[in-house]
């Protein structure tokens, strides 16, 4: 069941996409022969992330908080398309580079981050990220309106960070504040060595959207498309410094969720290809789900997993080439 302070699209957006892919099948102009586009960009993004359990019970509210900030990424992306008669498919695959970033880890005794116990930072670098979107959509000569075109689709989609946390910094040790049924107190407040802790998230299910092209002056044209996503998430790490953990699975995520993702962009027809400038927003929540912990010499245990969120903003050069 999804939170109900989940961000929803709006509801009249949702009416609007599918009173469009309702209109009578009037056709486009179809091309006689199928007609292919495929290029490559270069992107820098930045991605934030956060996820919160809570205690047994809901005792504390928020037991446990993991933050990731101002993580830069370098991205390559491909992208491809084909069109024949009404038809067009889409699809892209991405892969980045974590160069920059910093984690916290805080744990509180209380309900709504209060009475802190632990809080730690460490440093988010020299992993990879991975996109992988497949969607089609259908033309309609209604939707093109001068040099406007809006073209309804629908497809698949797959997303995946994987964040290595290194450089351990304790700023916060207050045993006392601990909950009654945890053992253990946290590390001294300095630095520590040895951490090397991965978390792996996955995002994947299906989306619904839609593209407005403009086409302003012979060689210049302008994009925007927006996706709203119903995904399951998937989230699984190796905490390599506890030893009451199994390695290299120490706990595992699960819940379902949404996501908004946005582009807007500019080409440039140059000769053989053309010149393309991207922006790209995703903003992606899921409801409520469940933790469970891996222990070495125990069986597995669960806990109350509140949200997670993931924001994430990106700036492209790239070049498509038509044939």
């Amino acid at each position: 069941m999804m939170a109900a302070g989940i961000r929803g699209v709006p509801r009249s957006c949702v009416c609007a996409v599918l009173l469009l892919t309702a209109v009578t099948p009037v056709l486009a102009q179809e091309p006689d022969v199928p007609q292919f586009e495929t290029g490559i960009t270069k992107s820098q993004r930045q991605d934030n992330m956060r996820w919160s359990l809570a205690g047994p019970g809901f005792d504390p509210n928020i037991l446990s908080e993991l933050t990731w900030r101002r993580v830069q990424i370098d991205d390559l992306r491909w992208q491809g398309s084909v069109r024949y008669r009404r038809v067009s498919v889409v699809a892209s695959y991405q892969q980045g580079e974590v160069r920059d970033g910093e984690g916290q880890d805080s744990d509180y005794g209380g309900n709504d981050r209060t009475r802190e116990f632990s809080r730690s930072y460490n440093d988010t670098e020299g992993d990879l990220t991975r996109d992988l979107s497949l969607g089609a959509g259908w033309h309609f000569s209604r939707l093109e309106i001068g040099p406007w075109r809006f073209v309804p689709r629908a497809g698949i989609s797959h997303h995946e960070q994987k964040w290595r946390m290194t450089n351990g910094r304790q700023a916060v040790s207050e045993p006392g504040n601990m909950p009654p049924d945890l053992s253990g107190p946290p590390p001294g407040v300095g630095s520590f060595s040895g951490l090397n802790s991965t978390y792996r998230a996955r995002w994947s299910g299906r989306w619904i959207g839609g593209n407005v092209q403009v086409q302003a002056l012979s060689r210049l044209g302008f994009n925007a498309s927006y996706e709203y996503h119903y995904v399951g998430y998937y989230g699984y790490a190796n905490w390599n410094l506890i030893n009451a953990f199994e390695h290299p699975k120490s706990y595992e995520q699960r819940a379902n969720g949404i996501g908004h993702v946005l582009s807007l962009g500019a080409s440039y027809d140059v000769a053989f290809m053309r010149l393309l400038l991207r922006y790209d927003q995703q903003y992606w929540e899921t409801g409520q789900g469940y933790t469970r912990f891996f222990l070495s010499h125990d069986d597995p245990v669960s806990q109350p997993l509140n949200s997670v969120q993931w924001r994430s903003h990106a700036l492209s050069l790239g070049i498509i080439v038509p044939f």
